[in-house]
């Protein structure tokens, strides 16, 4: 939530279906086209994005800006809105299984891990290019990796923790440099799915990896018909209209009860 400054920022939630056990999208951009009760259009030009969504998810919330001077003119004005959307679409392959040991890890490919427990990531290190797409999923938290129940003060949406850097083939870094450094970090969303957590990664705790393969870009619009700008800037606590159910959870708040099984997500090598 932007409350200072001479731009407001604007949320606008999708409602997610249909999206198959082995696709993920990536949401790249957004752009929104208004026209106000006197005819006057206005456009937010392309905004990028790095979106990704993979199975379980729901809900997604694009968020894009607006300068205050008009948001405030024409806040509560009945206006007619459309967004257009650009993403990218991956397929799921096959993967590997594999498990953090004494704080340390070996990804397919060869690169290495160490894990970064106090910071919630692995910082990992491979020789001349890091590996992407990269897609990594844990089951987290878990009986064996538990989180602070300060982390817990909301309930888990239905979709496992995740890693996603769909960047695509980078090659040999530029500057030669024989080993490249990166960051694996997986999290989980909160029940709404508007906000994520960075989760800590347990000795013991296997990750599924696979390489997404790029399929397809494409665009889709969505037209809102009348909205009311004011509704769609963020708030705290936020307000949902119409209320979203919370769904019943099960077992203790600080453990995982809404886990995926990890066939849900990687095909069995052929």
């Amino acid at each position: 939530m932007n409350s200072y400054g001479d731009e407001v920022d604007l949320e606008f939630p999708l409602k997610i279906s249909g999206l198959t056990e082995k696709t993920i999208v990536q949401i790249r951009g957004i752009k929104l086209d208004i026209v106000m009760p006197d005819g006057e259009h206005w456009t937010s030009h392309w905004r990028s994005l790095y979106q990704s969504v993979s199975l379980g998810r729901t809900r997604d919330w694009p968020t894009l800006k607006m300068k205050r001077v008009l948001f405030n003119r024409i806040k509560n004005m009945q206006i007619r809105a459309r967004a257009t959307l650009g993403f990218n679409v991956f397929e799921i392959g096959s993967g590997s299984q594999v498990k953090l040991t004494n704080n340390f890890l070996r990804l397919p490919g060869g690169a290495t891990c160490l894990n970064e427990i106090s910071q919630s990531w692995l910082q990992c290190f491979a020789a001349l290019k890091q590996p992407e797409p990269l897609f990594v999923v844990a089951n987290l938290p878990s009986a064996d990796c538990q989180v602070s129940r300060e982390a817990t003060t909301e309930p888990w949406a239905p979709t496992p923790a995740t890693f996603a850097d769909l960047s695509g083939e980078s090659g040999a870094s530029l500057d030669f440099t024989p080993i490249q450094q990166f960051n694996i970090s997986v999290s989980r969303y909160y029940e709404f799915e508007d906000r994520d957590i960075r989760l800590p990664v347990c000795s013991g705790t296997p990750l599924l990896v696979t390489t997404p393969k790029f399929l397809y870009a494409v665009r889709d619009e969505i037209d809102f018909g009348e909205i009311t700008l004011l509704n769609y800037e963020p708030t705290e606590p936020r307000e949902i209209v119409p209320p979203i159910p919370h769904p019943v959870a099960k077992g203790s708040p600080d453990m995982v009860s809404r886990n995926l099984p990890p066939s849900h997500f990687f095909q069995k090598p052929k």
